[in-house]
């Protein structure tokens, strides 16, 4: 994912791309990220640094259109922008699905089963998926009487 970045920054500075800085910006977090965790940039790195500008970028749009304003072009520009870096997201049908076949193969672990299946979730689908929506979803589904543990 960081050699498709920096792939890109090429591109863009051959093309005079109006969005080269918001492309470095992006690079030189990420590469101090890993920096700082003594390491090489990982997938990991470029996914977690993108959500974190996505979300400000569209926490911004959606305060502005709370108000009542047009979003401005260039702030849509840059979250399709920071989407482009960001693996595909999961559907809830099949975040349900996964979830349910969890909770089933945890039944017996009582209480610990919330983290088990969260524990699951990151090491299988890590960035692809809303944190807060599993959350929800595995509460739902282990209130369900069929699937109580």
């Amino acid at each position: 994912m960081f050699n498709k970045l920096k792939d890109n920054i090429i591109t863009a500075m051959k093309s005079k791309d109006p969005n080269i800085a918001l492309l470095r910006t992006l690079q030189s977090d990420i590469q101090a990220k890993a920096k700082k965790a003594n390491r090489e940039v990982t997938d990991q790195d470029v996914v977690s640094t993108v959500k974190s500008f996505h979300s400000k970028i569209k926490e911004s749009a959606q305060d502005i259109f709370k108000r009542g304003l047009e979003v401005p072009e260039d702030l849509n520009t840059e979250m399709l922008l920071y989407e482009s870096y960001l693996p595909e997201q999961l559907t809830e049908a099949f975040l349900r699905g996964f979830i349910g076949s969890k909770v089933f193969i945890y039944k017996d672990e009582g209480k610990k089963i919330q983290n088990l299946i969260q524990k699951d979730l990151k090491a299988e689908f890590n960035g692809q998926y809303d944190g807060k929506q599993a959350s929800l979803i595995i509460q739902e589904l282990l209130a369900v009487p069929d699937m109580q543990v």
